[in-house]
């Protein structure tokens, strides 16, 4: 898309909810899939729409990678805190709890 909003392009090409994009670089996004009564899965597309794959499938709002690309950090829907996961799927701890 054009900085003046024109030349707009539908990358993830599906109808579900495509939700909470970043930047991972600068030709990668990280977002949240939703679809009504199912858990947010986190996808990466590259942002020509190419190379669509699915990173976690966790409840979570907001997806980040850390500067190091090792771990995710995320909200998590379902308990309400900050999680952080690693890139392979494994070693979630909390590292926020609500009062």
């Amino acid at each position: 898309m054009n900085f003046d909003g024109t030349n707009d392009k539908n990358i993830t090409n599906d109808s579900l909810n495509n939700i909470y994009p970043g930047w991972i670089d600068s030709s990668t996004i990280i977002y949240g899939q939703s679809k009504k009564g199912n858990p947010t899965k986190t996808f990466q597309i590259n942002i020509d729409g190419t190379n669509k794959r699915q990173i976690l499938n966790i409840d979570f709002f907001y997806a980040r990678l850390s500067p190091d690309k090792t771990k995710y950090a995320f909200a998590n829907n379902d308990k309400a805190v900050i999680e952080v996961i690693s890139n392979t799927g494994k070693n979630l701890f909390q590292i926020a709890v609500p009062k």
